[in-house]
Protein backbone atom coordinates (compact mmCIF):
# COMPACT_ATOMS: atom_id res chain seq x y z
CA UNK A 1 0.00 0.00 0.00
CA UNK A 2 1.63 3.11 -0.71
CA UNK A 3 0.55 5.83 1.78
CA UNK A 4 -0.96 9.01 0.27
CA UNK A 5 -0.22 11.14 3.44
CA UNK A 6 3.53 10.66 3.69
CA UNK A 7 4.55 8.52 0.56
CA UNK A 8 5.64 5.47 2.72
CA UNK A 9 4.80 2.11 2.03
CA UNK A 10 2.90 -0.52 3.83
CA UNK A 11 2.71 -4.13 3.47
CA UNK A 12 1.14 -6.69 5.47
CA UNK A 13 1.10 -10.68 5.18
CA UNK A 14 -2.51 -11.30 5.83
CA UNK A 15 -5.08 -14.13 4.42
CA UNK A 16 -4.49 -18.10 3.83
CA UNK A 17 -4.18 -20.23 0.68
CA UNK A 18 -6.76 -19.66 -1.44
CA UNK A 19 -8.01 -16.66 -0.21
CA UNK A 20 -8.30 -13.91 -2.93
CA UNK A 21 -7.45 -10.34 -2.46
CA UNK A 22 -10.07 -7.44 -1.99
CA UNK A 23 -9.92 -4.08 -1.67
CA UNK A 24 -12.64 -1.49 -0.06
CA UNK A 25 -13.40 0.45 2.37
CA UNK A 26 -15.30 -1.38 4.95
CA UNK A 27 -14.98 0.93 8.12
CA UNK A 28 -16.58 3.76 6.00
CA UNK A 29 -13.48 5.96 6.93
CA UNK A 30 -12.68 7.37 3.68
CA UNK A 31 -9.56 4.71 3.44
CA UNK A 32 -9.10 1.63 1.63
CA UNK A 33 -9.19 -1.50 3.78
CA UNK A 34 -6.47 -4.82 3.71
CA UNK A 35 -9.27 -7.39 2.59
CA UNK A 36 -9.17 -10.83 1.65
CA UNK A 37 -12.49 -13.00 0.60
CA UNK A 38 -12.68 -17.04 1.44
CA UNK A 39 -14.28 -18.83 -0.78
CA UNK A 40 -14.71 -21.67 1.35
CA UNK A 41 -17.28 -20.28 3.79
CA UNK A 42 -18.00 -17.24 2.12
CA UNK A 43 -16.37 -15.15 4.81
CA UNK A 44 -14.50 -11.60 4.21
CA UNK A 45 -11.34 -11.05 6.57
CA UNK A 46 -10.63 -6.89 6.58
CA UNK A 47 -8.06 -5.19 8.50
CA UNK A 48 -9.97 -1.61 8.80
CA UNK A 49 -7.92 1.76 8.85
CA UNK A 50 -10.01 2.75 12.39
CA UNK A 51 -10.32 -0.37 14.75
CA UNK A 52 -8.99 -3.76 13.87
CA UNK A 53 -9.53 -6.81 12.36
CA UNK A 54 -13.18 -7.65 11.47
CA UNK A 55 -15.29 -10.20 9.53
CA UNK A 56 -18.37 -10.91 7.82
CA UNK A 57 -19.95 -14.04 6.05
CA UNK A 58 -21.81 -12.70 3.27
CA UNK A 59 -22.74 -14.91 -0.32
CA UNK A 60 -22.32 -18.94 -0.63
CA UNK A 61 -19.71 -21.32 -0.61
CA UNK A 62 -18.33 -20.80 -4.23
CA UNK A 63 -18.63 -17.01 -4.50
CA UNK A 64 -16.37 -14.67 -5.60
CA UNK A 65 -15.91 -11.17 -5.12
CA UNK A 66 -16.48 -8.29 -7.51
CA UNK A 67 -13.99 -5.65 -8.54
CA UNK A 68 -14.44 -2.55 -6.25
CA UNK A 69 -15.43 0.36 -9.09
CA UNK A 70 -15.81 4.14 -8.09
CA UNK A 71 -19.67 4.57 -9.43
CA UNK A 72 -19.86 8.47 -8.02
Amino acid sequence: ILRSSDNSIYSVQFGAKPDLPTQNDYDGDGKTDVSVYRPQNSTFYVINSSDGVTFRTFGVNGDYPVANYDTH
